[in-house]
């Protein structure tokens, strides 16, 4: 099993009350190659989410659904203005929260934490209140 995916099991709403918050892009990564990350924080709120890219980006609206009994656990994202649907999967350890998601919003779930062609890997850290 990759790191950190050998935690108990928690509830949806356990593991939604651990998400909650906002998360800044430390590092990047896609198709195996890192990337520089983009000005980026996103905020969770059991199920409903915000992108913020920066000045001169319009805010994203989000959905996503987590299934935490998967292994590695998995994260649905769906972006309401571009009408898309990113399967992925994620960890959390401590603030540090690390997803991984296929790219062309068609392809297959990821099953690790490094990236293939057409994955893109994030890594946040909680931004403390």
């Amino acid at each position: 099993m990759e790191d950190g995916d050998n935690e108990p099991t928690r509830s949806v709403e356990e593991e939604h009350a651990l998400l909650n918050g906002k998360w800044r892009l430390i590092s990047a990564e896609a198709n195996g190659q890192s990337e520089k990350p983009v000005v980026s924080v996103i905020e969770l709120v059991s199920g409903q989410g915000k992108i913020d890219n920066g000045p001169g980006f319009a805010p994203l609206d989000t959905t996503y659904t987590i299934d935490p009994s998967q292994r590695p656990r998995s994260i649905d994202v769906s972006i309401k203005q571009f009408k898309t649907t990113n399967k992925g999967i994620y960890r959390l350890k401590g603030d540090r929260l690390t997803m991984v998601f296929q790219g062309d919003h068609k392809g297959e779930r990821p099953t690790s934490f490094r990236t293939k062609d057409g994955e893109v890997l994030n890594t946040y850290e909680r931004v403390k209140p």
